[in-house]
């Protein structure tokens, strides 16, 4: 029975180290990933300044439309240079909108890389909080086991207090058995005595022997 319990016992202890192992590997794992969230992070903010920039750029090159718009709008039809004037704002019309839809695709990748980032990192969070489950539930099953280990060490402790004690109990009659076969032993080692009767004869003699009938 106490080898059964002393079983349990180191089967738990066994589990309890490796799930503490488990929770080392659950925390590099955390910070591993952990850095990669910070790194793309990072890339994401250099990507929003870029986006930035490129949205003032995108804005000022639409104010410039407006206003060469306006100068088309404004041409004179009955002006000699009417047909050299719209001619040249045209192409400068069509330079700025070549600009403009140069710079829209510029924020239209920044905001696909923007988008794959996010996604990495709420793949990276559920893997952490995953991570972060995992090792929770093992604590759990930590502190379980060391109950049941306490458990188990103190009825070993207890068992083997019993065992001790009927071995000493067992010893002590042992040592009676053995002294008393010790005492037999030396009673019968005694040679037994032959009894002898002195008797009188009538007549006072002294030197008769034999049997007396």
């Amino acid at each position: 029975e106490i080898s059964g319990l002393r079983s349990d016992f180191y089967d738990l202890v066994d589990e309890n180290n490796t799930l503490t192992n488990n929770a080392k590997t659950y925390d590099s794992q955390i910070v591993g990933y952990q850095s990669q969230i910070d790194s793309l992070l990072s890339q994401k903010i250099t990507l929003q300044s870029q986006k930035s920039i490129l949205e003032s750029s995108k804005s000022f090159i639409e104010n410039e439309i407006s206003g060469i718009e306006a100068q088309i709008d404004a041409l004179d039809p009955l002006d000699p240079d009417y047909d050299g004037d719209l001619a040249d704002l045209n192409s400068q019309l069509l330079d700025k909108n070549d600009e403009l839809t140069g710079i829209q695709n510029n924020i239209n990748n920044i905001d696909f890389q923007i988008s794959q980032i996010d996604s990495q990192v709420s793949v990276l969070e559920l893997q952490i909080s995953t991570l972060q489950s995992q090792k929770h539930t093992d604590q759990s099953t930590i502190s379980a086991n060391e109950k049941d280990i306490e458990r188990l060490e103190n009825e070993v402790i207890e068992k083997n207090l019993i065992l001790q004690s009927k071995k000493a109990a067992l010893d002590v009659l042992k040592l009676g058995k053995l002294s008393l076969e010790k005492q037999k032993e030396r009673l019968e080692s005694i040679p037994e005595l032959e009894s002898l009767t002195t008797v009188w004869c009538a007549d006072l003699t002294e030197d008769l022997t034999g049997s007396v009938g």
